[in-house]
């Protein structure tokens, strides 16, 4: 990348990355992850991270950063693990910007290895603080995967961290999983927000937490019911010897309405059992529902196409950023599908996060039946930089419509 100042312009393979205006001045930052094999041999020395954030120099370089890791304090340089001691350094792999306290600046959340997870606040002067232990995050042993939506429709954003779990026989002799049976990692992790920076480990409630060796996941409406199901990709190859996780089958979660999860998988057709990484959620067909994107590890693509989705009502926003960024990544989006009714809630470029991206337009499922479904009461945008609202009434059902900042009204695709 052009400009991307990393200290000691060494050579290495980086995990995830994610984009966000973090200091809000119209201009998309970045921030890299990585986990290095090295790290965890020479685990009694604190090693080197690449794990990086980069700020865009923007309008006064454009196309050029900085590397802010050490002056913003998201460094990661001899990290503690929160959950297992004797290993230093960076492990970490999902990352992403999100506002999570709802102050209108992009917090920086990411899953690690390892006990890694950190959850960095944002102070709005370029800086960062970190709030993991005090916000009740973190317990996760093996973060992987990162996905974030508003899963108990509280009108605030939760934190899903994919994870490893411990469901399998120790097996006798020297093995790779000889360290898991002395440790027993416990599994996937549901974070939701209860406001006041603290979340609520509601993993257990809703019944989330065996996923396997998990890795890429996404909050998505999968039956445009208005609500948001919970979809991971999973999957480890070991050895010919060590099958354990060799060909466990991907996890679909479907949303009563209140938060509590029933595993969906088979029943939805979702059936690969090949060691999955990134996902994302996009409407392939353009049909009005959510169709699903595996990569697998050295195989061949997944393409999961939502047949049925759309027999409720939907309705899809690409916002277009002008003081923002072009994508207005950051924005959030409320919809009030009723004009005393519950509000749906999401904030784009935070549906999934390791190895994927879903796509930028917003897809809101409605509720209704296709074919007699109302009007939308209301739409409001709080755009990223400016924190401008724009507020839209009585917009159709069924379409996907254009939002321009700076602009009145919409126009439809």
């Amino acid at each position: 990348m052009r400009g991307a100042a990393v200290a000691d312009a060494a050579a290495r393979a980086g995990m995830s990355v994610a984009m966000g205006d973090f200091d809000r001045d119209g201009w998309l930052d970045i921030h890299t992850t990585e986990w290095r094999l090295a790290q965890f041999i020479e685990r009694d020395e604190p090693a080197d991270e690449h794990a990086r954030l980069l700020r865009n120099l923007g309008a006064e370089k454009p196309g050029f950063f900085e590397d802010v890791t050490e002056a913003a304090g998201v460094s990661m340089t001899g990290a503690e693990s929160l959950t297992r001691s004797g290993l230093h350094g960076d492990f970490s792999f999902g990352t992403a910007f999100v506002d999570l306290d709802a102050d209108g600046w992009p917090d920086l959340a990411v899953a690690g290895d390892y006990g890694r997870s950190r959850l960095f606040w944002n102070n709005g002067d370029g800086t960062f603080s970190d709030g993991t232990v005090a916000a009740g995050v973190g317990t996760d042993e093996n973060g992987m995967g990162s996905t974030f939506g508003d899963i108990d429709g509280d009108g605030d954003l939760d934190w899903f961290v994919t994870a490893i779990a411990s469901s399998f026989p120790c097996l006798g002799g020297p093995s790779y999983l000889t360290g898991m049976c002395e440790w027993r990692p416990t599994g996937n992790r549901l974070f939701a927000y209860e406001g006041g920076r603290r979340f609520s480990d509601q993993t257990d409630a809703a019944d989330v937490r065996d996923g396997f060796w998990g890795w890429g996941a996404a909050f998505f409406d999968a039956d445009n019911d208005g609500d948001q199901d919970l979809i991971m990709t999973n999957g480890f190859v070991l050895t010919e010897h060590e099958e354990v996780f060799n060909d466990d089958p991907m996890r679909l979660w479907e949303n009563d309405g209140a938060g509590a999860m029933a595993e969906r998988s088979g029943d939805a057709g979702v059936l690969s059992t090949d060691a999955g990484k990134g996902l994302l959620t996009f409407d392939y067909d353009r049909d009005g529902d959510l169709d699903v994107f595996v990569v697998n590890n050295a195989g061949q693509p997944t393409l999961y196409r939502n047949d049925g989705g759309n027999q409720l009502a939907w309705l899809r926003i690409r916002l277009i950023g002008s003081d923002s960024n072009r994508d207005a990544i950051g924005a959030r989006v409320e919809v009030a599908v009723d004009a005393d009714g519950a509000v749906q809630l999401r904030e784009a470029g935070v549906a999934t996060h390791f190895l994927g991206q879903s796509e930028a337009t917003l897809h809101f499922g409605l509720r209704a039946a296709a074919e007699a479904a109302p009007d939308v009461a209301r739409v409001t945008v709080t755009w990223p930089a400016s924190g401008v609202r724009t507020v839209l009434e009585d917009v159709p059902a069924n379409v996907t419509i254009v939002i321009r900042e700076g602009e009145d009204g919409y126009t439809q695709e």
